[in-house]
């Protein structure tokens, strides 16, 4: 006799199961974190990716996706890509029998490309095996056929180029060119400061009052400055000067549009990919010395215990009196060097020299008043690889934090805190970056390695 079918509800062993969850479909982008690790970021919240539930997706694809059960709670697969985000990469070309093929240098990307026998790119462009190239995807890959690609352009031989320092370009998609209608906008910026107070009644001309930049010796665009006064109740004036980028960026043009794509410059051992086009963040938005440059200032009143009395925020034009590197500054607030020594107009080197004192001064009182307020100070080194002309490392700098380092983070942070103020009491909506206070369990555990290190009273 032929068993009954278990109904609906049912096992073979006849207990009892909920009805099975349907697959839910949600729409997302892809991100992939490392190969074979993936989230799919949606509307509803970020979903790993299952095992083998990638597919042809590829990162930052929109994708469509079901969620399914999985060890560890609902999983992502991919059930198809909505739209591509990769047009270009960059990979190693080397031969595969009659094809050519192109592995990306982003481990990422999870697939080899191919350019079919016909295709002359290879020859005309004069890539042999090993090459790194840039190459532009024709056919995307599916689950039946492989993906194909075209060379648009030889970046040089894996002798040629840092390999190591190529991947993590790569990795990270970062964007080292620029189009050429953002560098052509570039060309013809210029700072025009008279025009900018002339135009904008609200804009502060703040060129006679003295400021300096503070960076590492090796800095080459200087787009923050900081100056301070005593102030006859015995307190204090701050300002911070940050250079003014957006006044140049008109909304919707190609500079504002490959800006807002990189988001920030990015700083690699041996080069910098810049935010900005080399004309405006080396030169039209560099805080130089002894020129006229647009800002947005922050100016606090601090009273004679480095306490907060008062604030605003402006748009401005200033003119820097020096630029000073961290060493020097460092030298004179120790007494190793005096103000002849720093590099300033021969008349204004005793009012500089006057002004880091007041602004290590001010360094201190905020510390002081972090500390009060239960603020934690970490003591940090920055190591540094030094690199010859051609890129080969000749040793490792540290740098510590210092008086001077200590000056203009006090600065940068009263800044920050005012602003925010200012954000809130508008009620203007704004982005903020709140730690979440630490669980007791967490408390707990770092009591024993501190008292080993003797930090515990």
């Amino acid at each position: 006799m032929a068993r009954k079918r278990p109904h609906h509800g049912s096992t073979r062993r006849g207990r009892t199961q909920g009805p099975r969850r349907p697959r839910k479909v949600l729409t997302g982008i892809l991100r992939v974190l490392r190969p074979g690790v993936a989230v799919v970021e949606t509307s509803e919240g970020t979903f790993d990716v299952a095992r083998q539930g990638l597919r042809e997706a590829m990162s930052g694809d929109e994708v469509q996706v079901f969620l399914a059960d999985g060890r560890g709670g609902r999983k992502a697969v991919v059930h198809s890509v909505l739209q591509r985000a990769t047009q270009t990469f960059i990979g190693r070309f080397g031969q595969a029998g009659p094809l050519g093929a192109v592995v990306p240098l982003d481990t990422r990307m999870g697939h080899d490309f191919f350019v079919v026998p016909e295709d002359p790119s290879p020859r005309w462009l004069g890539v042999a095996e090993g090459d790194v190239v840039v190459a532009r995807i024709t056919e995307y890959p599916t689950r039946y056929t492989a993906a194909t690609v075209t060379l648009d352009r030889r970046v040089g031989s894996a002798d040629e180029l840092d390999m190591n320092i190529e991947s993590v370009i790569a990795s990270h998609g970062l964007a080292t060119d620029f189009s050429p209608s953002t560098l052509a906008e570039a060309e013809d910026v210029v700072p025009a400061v008279g025009e900018a107070l002339a135009a904008e009644p609200r804009r502060r001309d703040l060129r006679d009052v003295p400021c300096v930049t503070i960076d590492p010796a090796d800095a080459r665009d200087f787009d923050d400055a900081v100056g301070a006064r005593r102030l006859p109740d015995g307190g204090f004036e701050l300002d911070v000067h940050i250079a003014d980028v957006t006044h140049y960026l008109p909304w919707g043009s190609s500079m504002d549009l490959d800006t807002r794509a990189r988001t920030c410059s990015v700083y690699l051992v041996d080069r910098v990919i810049p935010m900005l086009p080399e004309r405006l963040c080396n030169d039209v938005c560099s805080l130089r010395p002894q020129e006229d440059r647009l800002a947005m200032t922050v100016r606090m009143r601090l009273d004679a215990r480095g306490r907060v009395t008062g604030y605003d925020a402006m748009a401005s034009a200033i003119r820097s009196n020096a630029r000073l590197c961290y060493d020097e500054v460092d030298a004179l607030l120790s007494g190793r060097s005096s103000a002849a020594d720093l590099p300033a107009d021969p008349a204004e080197k005793d009012q500089l020299a006057e002004m880091l004192r007041v602004l290590d001064q001010v360094r201190e009182l905020r510390e002081r008043v972090r500390a009060e307020r239960g603020a934690i100070d970490f003591e940090t080194r920055e190591a540094k690889v030094a690199l010859d002309a051609d890129g080969h490392p000749t040793g490792v700098t540290v740098r510590q934090r210092s008086r001077a380092t200590g000056l203009v983070e006090e600065a940068m942070l009263l800044a920050n805190e005012c602003v925010a103020k200012i954000l809130a009491d508008a009620e203007v909506p704004a982005a903020f970056r709140v730690h979440e206070r630490p669980s007791a369990e967490d408390l707990r555990r770092t009591i024993l390695p501190l008292d080993e290190m003797g930090i515990l009273e």
